[in-house]
């Protein structure tokens, strides 16, 4: 049993059942006291233990597989990752917790690194439409005709009422969420830091735009700055939220086929766009689909029949040999 009383504001963000109050707010500060993605939170929540990790750090005692002063360290930010309730209910940002069996079943698959623990800002509603949605990454440096690509593709899952799941940055994301919301279709935004404010800030009124037509997700608590290792955590997410990955155009050294090779490595159909032989912002992609990490496509319709082979059309017959002659 947890010592501190459960302020006001996380009441006014979580709205579980009154029997899972407790084990919520433990998970939701454990989720802001420790960096997020920490498998030993996974693995204690799995293990049932996050009652008695949260009563080690109020209480200064040990608890197995954590040191001293990550303990004390909690311990001491224990009043200041309660603000983060504060924060959250004045910019509307709810949360969603595996206390209550909220957090979508897809994330399941992440095993100990499943999130226990979702920050939402916008259209909750879709979270349910997000597993059978798609998933679109790539360069941030995009070319034109990157960018041209993942809007036709966006376009393509919308037009079929799918969900375009991306995670905000500039390019590849940028396109496709814009896309999404410009031809009244659905779009999922998953941040790398707080949702209080937009990352990159250039995209502020693209964000204000998911925010009021579709939704944004997080694990990281209102406020929280963005890192490279934040950023790494977050494509887990995005590999796992949906059936299908998309890579549209990456570098040799992408984040993006991170994406690509944890969805593969999930059992989701993953595909990659080609791009010029000698474009440096299609090897990345060049490299996914030589590997037999992704799929080839080259738009929505090639995508779809991966999705759903009964669909293939006339189409994806190989030529008449003697249509070849001459």
């Amino acid at each position: 049993m947890i010592t501190r009383a459960i302020p006001a504001s996380f009441h006014q963000i979580w709205n579980g059942p009154a029997e899972q109050t407790e084990a919520a707010y433990t998970l939701a500060m454990l989720n802001i006291l420790f960096e997020t993605g920490d498998p030993r939170i996974g693995q204690a929540f799995h293990d049932g233990t996050t009652a008695a990790l949260f009563e080690s750090i109020e209480s200064g005692s040990q608890f197995e597989g954590f040191t001293s002063d990550e303990l004390l360290n909690a311990r001491q930010d224990l009043s200041y990752a309660e603000r983060s309730f504060d924060t959250a209910a004045q910019h509307n940002i709810s949360l969603i917790t595996a206390a209550e069996a909220a957090i979508p079943e897809q994330f399941a698959d992440l095993e100990a690194e499943m999130p226990v623990v979702l920050w939402l800002r916008g259209n909750p509603v879709l979270l349910d439409t997000m597993a059978n949605g798609v998933t679109i990454a790539g360069a941030r440096a995009a070319t034109g005709y990157g960018e041209h690509i993942a809007s036709e593709i966006a376009q393509g899952a919308c037009d079929v009422d799918l969900t375009v799941v991306s995670g905000g940055a500039y390019g590849i994301d940028g396109a496709a969420h814009r896309t999404a919301i410009y031809t009244g279709g659905k779009t999922i935004w998953f941040a790398a830091s707080g949702l209080t404010r937009a990352y990159p800030a250039g995209h502020d009124a693209l964000f204000e735009k998911v925010l009021e037509f579709g939704l944004a997700i997080s694990e990281q608590a209102p406020g929280t700055s963005p890192t490279r290792a934040r950023f790494l955590r977050r494509n887990r997410l995005l590999a796992a939220a949906t059936n299908t990955t998309v890579i549209v155009e990456a570098g040799f050294r992408s984040a993006s086929l991170q994406i690509a090779s944890a969805a593969r490595d999930l059992g989701r159909v993953v595909t990659a766009v080609p791009g010029p032989v000698t474009s440096a912002s299609s090897s990345g992609t060049h490299r996914l689909i030589k590997w037999g990490i992704a799929r080839l496509v080259t738009d929505w319709e090639d995508i779809a029949e991966l999705r759903d082979p009964t669909t293939a059309t006339i189409r994806t017959k190989a030529p008449e040999t003697e249509s070849l002659d001459g």
